[in-house]
């Protein structure tokens, strides 16, 4: 278990880990039943947060090929690919861990009124089977490196709004 400096919020959490039945499951079947109505709720309130103005971050931490991905796939399918962004970290770096460990997502966070680029942790990229040492990766917009990934042009309108 991960040690918290500040001895409120660790006690805080060390009490919520303990708490926590990990003998309890649920059957294939009761999940495959409740998926579909949790993840509409989860869509429900992605729309009212952005009517309401509210940002919210949902971080899952865990060892590498532990389901994360699967997870985070069920968790955005059926939600507005133009309201969320996925982001995926690396092992913190000796700098990045004298912080907290949210420290590190808090940096790639647009500032306000800021439109980041929406990449997605499977963010399609093709090699260009005609042009040698071309690539195109899409975000909103479409880009294209004609060196190997070396630069990158902006290719495309901004394809959630149409806003060149």
């Amino acid at each position: 278990m991960r040690e918290y400096t500040s001895p409120i919020v660790g006690q805080r959490f060390r009490e919520l880990l303990e708490s926590i039945n990990l003998k309890k499951s649920l059957s294939k079947t009761a999940y495959q039943k409740a998926m579909p109505e949790l993840q509409e709720r989860l869509r429900k309130l992605q729309y009212a947060a952005k009517v309401a103005n509210v940002s919210t971050i949902v971080c899952l931490e865990g060892w590498d090929a532990a389901g994360k991905g699967r997870a985070i796939r069920k968790l955005t399918q059926k939600l507005d690919p133009r309201l969320f962004r996925v982001w995926s970290g690396t092992p913190p770096t000796p700098l990045e861990q004298r912080y907290h460990f949210l420290h590190r997502y808090q940096l790639a966070l647009p500032n306000y009124g800021e439109k980041k680029l929406r990449f997605n942790w499977n963010t399609p990229i093709h090699m260009s089977p005609n042009e040698k040492g071309t690539i195109y990766i899409g975000a909103q917009f479409l880009f294209r490196s004609r060196d190997h990934g070396q630069s990158w042009d902006r290719i495309s309108p901004d394809l959630t709004t149409n806003d060149p």
